[in-house]
């Protein structure tokens, strides 16, 4: 019997740098965040127990929530102008496997959720992939 190897292709180094890109770039608003939860939560740590109100700063918080995941899309954007062909290749490599990556869903609803027949994949739709 003759079979054909199913196995992936093989990481280039020029995808682990574009993965490394992508995966440093929330670096900055998850530092951001980080100071914003610290101008909230260091005044209410620092007041007595018996004080009642604190008076805290939100506007690093609202920023930092409206900024952020713009931030993210803009890299995003960047890094796929960088490099088209990866990402076409990219998400024709997740279009053929949409239907695998769902296939446990699909079955795991059969079994543990059968009020919902019919109920289909919760997989995010091929071409951005979470």
């Amino acid at each position: 019997m003759t079979t054909t190897s199913d196995a992936p292709t093989p990481v280039r180094p020029a995808r682990r740098r574009r993965h490394a890109r992508l995966i440093a770039a929330p670096t900055t608003p998850i530092g951001v965040c980080a100071e914003a939860a610290g101008e909230v939560y260091g005044p209410i740590a620092a007041v007595p127990p018996a004080q009642e109100g604190v008076a805290v700063e939100m506007l690093t918080c609202t920023r930092a929530a409206l900024t952020a995941p713009l931030l993210l899309d803009m890299v995003h954007s960047e890094e796929d102008a960088r490099r088209p062909d990866e990402v076409v290749r990219e998400e024709a490599a997740s279009r053929r496997t949409y239907a695998a990556r769902c296939a446990p869903a699909d079955a795991h609803d059969a079994v543990h959720l059968p009020a919902r027949a019919g109920a289909r994949c919760r997989c995010p739709p091929p071409g951005r992939a979470p």
